[in-house]
């Protein structure tokens, strides 16, 4: 084909740009091999994409139903305390939709609570452990509410889907009620105890009474005269 041609670009013109050469390489077994071979790759890993993607969509929305469902009420901090979850109870005890809160921060969502978000997320990274915090939440015409929060850090994952910073889980209680009957049981306990010094001190009187009147008796059998039996009396009516 060279000897013909008499020059590469001949050549060149003759197999490449006449199409001949590009032909016989389509046509062969082992680029219809390879590109075979590309194309199911491109698609598994497509695929697998796909239905990573899909799994990711169920686990969240899973993980949605799970916190929704909870009977206390929920939400999700991230970094810079911005809300990322807000589940049915929080709505409720704060009066504010999911869709109101998703984005901002703690403090903008409910400043009332006069929380220091940043000091709670290094207070929890110190103690790694759960902290709980009692704050006051006032109620508009009505008395305010005593709620514990529960701070708990997420650390990073490693996983392709984790996340790659720190998220705070924060669980609110209404111990109102709690706090309440614990008032009035240390207050019935203070009322117990009242109850049992004043019968300590009715039994040490009765003892030394119980003696004088024994006494009087004794006294009066024996007096002699009706005036030392009426001093006798009055002793004992006293």
């Amino acid at each position: 084909d060279y000897a013909q041609a008499g020059s590469l670009r001949g050549l060149w013109h003759a197999e490449w740009r006449g199409g001949q050469a590009l032909r016989d390489v389509l046509g062969s077994g082992v680029f219809q091999f390879l590109f075979l071979v590309v194309g199911w790759s491109a698609y598994a890993r497509l695929r697998l994409r796909e239905l990573g993607q899909l799994r990711l969509r169920r686990s969240e929305q899973k993980y949605r139903n799970i916190i929704n469902h909870a009977g206390e009420a929920i939400f999700l901090l991230d970094a810079q305390g911005r809300v990322l979850e807000w589940n049915k109870k929080s709505e409720d005890l704060f009066r504010q939709p999911r869709r109101n809160v998703l984005g901002r921060r703690l403090p903008e969502v409910a400043p009332e609570l006069q929380l220091d978000t940043a000091q709670i997320f290094a207070d929890v990274a110190r103690a790694r452990r759960s902290l709980a915090y009692e704050v006051t939440l006032p109620q508009e015409g009505a008395a305010p509410r005593l709620l514990a929060l529960i701070f708990s850090a997420i650390l990073p994952g490693s996983g392709p889907w984790a996340e790659r910073e720190t998220t705070h889980v924060v669980i609110a209680r209404d111990i109102t009620s709690e706090k309440q009957f614990e008032s009035r049981l240390s207050e019935t306990e203070k009322l117990v105890g009242i109850g049992q010094l004043a019968a300590g001190i009715a039994h040490q009187l009765n003892t030394p009474l119980g003696a004088i009147l024994l006494s009087a008796q004794m006294l009066e059998e024996a007096a002699h005269s009706e005036d030392e039996q009426d001093d006798i009396r009055q002793i004992g009516r006293a």
